[in-house]
């Protein structure tokens, strides 16, 4: 258990929910664990944990700023919760500590998510239940909710001048290109780590349905002047700006896809 640190995905613009964060980890969990901060300037200290901050250099692209975080935690497995994702029930420990032997024993084990990912085929084995090996998808095979990352392997899906969506969507089609392994609870279990799959802050604003389940179920209160706060519906109309950019990024796939299997070229290094 002493090679796995965590790791808090965040930026400065969200420092706002680190309270909330640590105060829910704190509560339904309380690891001994390091815990890597990956953000830009700002630090943030807890007498409860190891708090380590890791700061980039100034205008380090998003991607860039995680390759160099996960570059310096020295621990082989890497945690990785995002700040939006507030631990909201006890966390399953003993299944943690059965994904962190599957680590151990699995070479090619590259990552195994804490939840259930819909949609995403699994495989018939049932040898790591309640884990199950995914099937290759390349819509969801690589996302920001909470996994165990072995490091080194992460280290290979992290490209330079990339945004959060973009090392989504290109870093599944890039799992086509190694004989990496996926796992994920299996959809009729529970999951590891339960939580509102961090949609508190969704596309810059307060998620009001979200908000309001969160003050209800934990009594958490989050800062009103942080960010504004919309419902889930008016978001959407809100951002529809960004369908162009997305719809760029599905072509962008797509030439990743066809370069690798008509031309057996990597075009994902590009």
């Amino acid at each position: 258990m002493g090679n796995v640190a965590i790791m808090l995905n965040t930026c400065d613009k969200f420092h706002d929910l680190w309270p909330l964060f640590f105060d829910c980890l704190y509560k339904f969990w309380n690891p001994e664990y390091k815990i890597y901060l990956n953000t830009e300037t700002l630090d943030y200290s807890d007498p409860r944990f190891n708090v380590i901050p890791i700061h980039p250099e100034k205008g380090t692209p998003w991607s860039d700023r995680l390759h160099n975080c996960v570059e310096k935690i020295e621990e082989e497995y890497i945690l990785c919760i995002e700040d939006e994702c507030l631990i909201e029930e006890q966390v399953n420990v003993k299944e943690l500590k059965h994904a962190i032997e599957m680590m151990d024993t699995i070479p090619n084990a590259a990552c195994i998510w804490m939840i259930h990912i819909v949609p995403g085929a699994v495989t018939s084995d049932m040898s790591y239940f309640p884990f199950r090996e995914r099937e290759y998808d390349y819509r969801t095979l690589i996302c920001q909710q909470v996994c165990l990352w072995r490091r080194e392997k992460w280290l290979n899906y992290i490209k330079k001048n990339e945004n959060p969506w973009e090392y989504e969507c290109l870093g599944s089609a890039r799992g086509m290109f190694n004989n990496d392994r996926f796992f994920v609870v299996d959809e009729n279990e529970p999951e590891v780590v339960k939580y509102g799959y961090g949609f508190i802050v969704y596309r810059g604003y307060w998620c009001k349905e979200e908000k309001e389940r969160l003050e209800k179920k934990l009594g958490l209160k989050f800062d009103d002047n942080a960010r504004p706060t919309e419902s889930k519906e008016e978001i959407d109309r809100i951002t529809n700006k960004d369908v162009l950019f997305y719809n760029r990024l599905r072509i962008k796939k797509r030439v990743i896809l066809f370069m690798k299997k008509f031309f057996h070229k990597d075009y994902s290094k590009s």
